[in-house]
């Protein structure tokens, strides 16, 4: 099969030229009282549609049933050679140092593959054989890598960096508005250092959060067995020291009201 780098014309442009040569024979063909307004009998209109027939000598012309295999081969090598060095949509979107460099060394070294793939994806689609259609049937910008390996410091465009967290790790803990609310009427401190705590830390005030029910429109604790021996142990001590401290109190106030000692002369 001939590979060539000869210019075929893209379907949209055979569509176009096709659609003004229709017109131009409509004009000739219209009755005498138009065609004889036109100038000099319709040469020039003549002569415009002897061009749009050159024109349509380059449209692509299918591959017969046989050349059908070796095309859409020859379409595939062509393709993985001159996407071999191709810059990024990354690279041409934020533009780092070093990338006006590269495409033009991929241009260069590649553009003879690129005339002929888009020759071959031409033919192939006015074979009706696959590939992109409409106007992408011969886009290389259907096929550009996404990202590349060049460092991105410096460039003209930096764009944003999204930093998600490792494959398997627990999802982000999210609070809802009415989650921070609760804990700044619980703990203005803790709600305070939501910001800066880490992804397990926020777990940990969350479940606190989910342990927590509204009753009659008043926040109120959920209680594990656990945690109500261990509130119960807290409420006692609190108790016993509260007597200890009220028992010490009164004893000093009876102490003061307690008549003193007569002093010995």
């Amino acid at each position: 099969m001939e590979l060539t780098t000869k210019n075929v014309l893209h379907p949209r442009q055979v569509a176009e030229i096709t659609e003004q040569k229709a017109q131009l024979h409509g004009i000739l063909n219209a009755p005498p009282h138009i065609r004889n307004q036109l100038q000099d009998n319709g040469a020039a209109v003549r002569k415009q549609v002897q061009d749009a027939d050159a024109l349509l000598r380059q449209a692509p012309e299918p591959f017969s049933a046989g050349e059908i295999d070796g095309a859409v081969n020859a379409e595939r090598q062509l393709r993985e050679s001159w996407l071999e060095g191709m810059p990024t949509h990354e690279e041409m979107r934020k533009n780092p140092p070093g990338a006006v460099d590269k495409n033009i060394a991929w241009n260069n070294k590649k553009k003879s593959d690129v005339l002929k793939w888009k020759n071959i994806s031409r033919r192939l689609h006015a074979s009706e054989i696959g590939g992109n259609a409409g106007n992408d049937v011969s886009n290389v910008e259907m096929y550009r890598p996404t990202e590349g390996s060049m460092s991105m410091d410096g460039a003209q465009i930096t764009g944003k960096q999204y930093r998600l967290p490792p494959e398997g790790a627990d999802l982000p803990t999210v609070f809802t508005d009415e989650d921070k609310e609760t804990l700044e009427g619980i703990d203005p401190e803790t709600a305070s250092q939501l910001a800066i705590m880490d992804n397990d830390k926020r777990a940990k005030v969350k479940d606190f959060i989910n342990n927590l029910t509204k009753v009659d429109g008043r926040t109120k604790r959920v209680w594990t067995e656990e945690q109500k021996a261990e509130q119960s142990a807290k409420m006692t001590a609190g108790r016993v020291a509260a007597a200890e401290r009220k028992a010490a109190e009164k004893a000093a106030e009876e102490a003061d009201k307690a008549p003193e000692a007569p002093q010995e002369e």
